[in-house]
């Protein structure tokens, strides 16, 4: 709402004037707001940005100069008529370690000709703060949606052809256990609590059991929850958390055919994956190779996946490594490395090399440090 105050604002100043607000923080550094950052630079000579910081919810911040969840800033919009465009942006945050008072008492002492503002030159995406490194638009895509669908070969442009998000049971106390007995006592009685509400032709308001969106879909669509013990397989719940895990299809809201190709129609098939945290996380990154299925909160967050291998219908296991990535890697070393290169590595590099090569990328300091953003 406060960006339309902005707009509203904006059109009723003259050539010359200021606007100021006091508004949520999100719009210096969200990527949903690049478009308002581009349009406030169009149409203001000046920006002074004094980010107060306190998002409670991004951050852990516990200073918030109004003692709510959400970050604050203080915007001075300035438009000049001898001035050509293209915003200048000046920023200044202050020390989100201090309170709120602090923060305030900071304010309060300090005249804004005397605040040290640092200039910054937006990036091509409009981002001022957490600009991508424009090196990382070169690099190999590790997956896209385009290679995931293609029909044909030709159509691969990533290194890996299968990926996924991780299994989403909306119900943990279900499905997970560190007791296995324990396990089965439970999902036995939830499959009788729910097969018995589908007998009755009853609605699903039983709060005996956990419900969910997705569950009263599959109870609308009179799917029975079929119980058998072989759907108790070994799972990744949390970093280095191995729990038995009930892989039902109708008692996990998130088990999809994704998963069943990377670990056979009875997920226990050998392969392994490197999980990794998804996109938007308000933690640092993370990534951990496992050989099991794995819970979709395995980083807390969200988190998704990389097979090495993937199964088919008939249980025939192929490499979801794709033969774009193998023939481009090796034609690069091969080219740098020269006749070194079949020494080392006489029969090409493998695909469980590039297995490898990737998590180990995912690993470096470096690399995650220039491509943070």
């Amino acid at each position: 709402m406060y960006k339309r105050f902005i707009r509203w604002a904006s059109d009723r100043l003259a050539d010359n004037g200021i606007i100021a607000f006091i508004t949520n923080r999100a719009y210096i550094d969200s990527h949903q707001d690049d478009g308002f950052r581009k349009v406030a630079a169009d149409e203001f000579g000046d920006l002074y940005i004094i980010d107060l910081g306190g998002d409670v919810r991004k951050s852990g911040a516990v200073g918030n100069v109004c003692g709510i969840m959400t970050g604050v800033a203080i915007g001075l919009f300035v438009r000049d008529s001898d001035s050509q465009g293209g915003g200048e942006i000046h920023y200044h945050a202050l020390d989100d370690a201090l309170s709120g008072a602090d923060k305030l008492s900071a304010l309060n002492k300090t005249e804004i000709g005397d605040i040290d503002f640092a200039d910054i030159t937006p990036d091509r995406n409009n981002d001022w703060l957490n600009q991508i490194n424009p090196d990382f638009a070169g690099l190999m895509p590790l997956a896209d949606r385009e290679t995931k669908f293609a029909k044909t070969d030709d159509g691969e442009q990533a290194v890996f052809r299968l990926f996924s998000n991780l299994v989403k049971s909306n119900r943990d106390d279900w499905v997970y256990d560190f007791a296995q007995t324990n396990l089965l006592e439970k999902a036995a009685f939830f499959a009788e609590t729910y097969n018995g509400a589908l007998d009755s032709g009853a609605e699903p308001t039983d709060t005996t059991i956990k419900w969910s969106r997705d569950l009263r879909n599959e109870f609308r669509r009179e799917r029975r929850v079929i119980y058998s013990e072989s759907d108790c397989v070994p799972s990744l719940f949390r970093p280095f958390v191995v729990k038995p895990h009930f892989a039902n299809f109708v008692m996990n809201d998130v088990l999809t055919k994704n998963h069943y190709e990377m670990f056979g129609a009875d997920l226990r098939q050998p392969n392994k994956v490197i999980c990794f945290q998804a996109t938007g996380a308000r933690r640092p990154f993370a990534a951990l190779a496992t050989d099991k299925i794995a819970d979709f909160h395995l980083f807390f967050d969200g988190a998704q996946c990389l097979p090495l291998y993937r199964y088919t219908e008939n249980g025939e296991r192929i490499c979801n490594v794709t033969d774009w990535a193998i023939q481009r890697i090796n034609a690069h070393y091969g080219a740098e490395w020269g006749g070194d290169f079949r020494t080392k590595y006489p029969n090409g590099i493998s695909a469980e090399d590039i297995f490898a090569y990737a998590y180990a990328v995912l690993h470096d300091p470096v690399y995650r440090h220039d491509y943070r953003n």
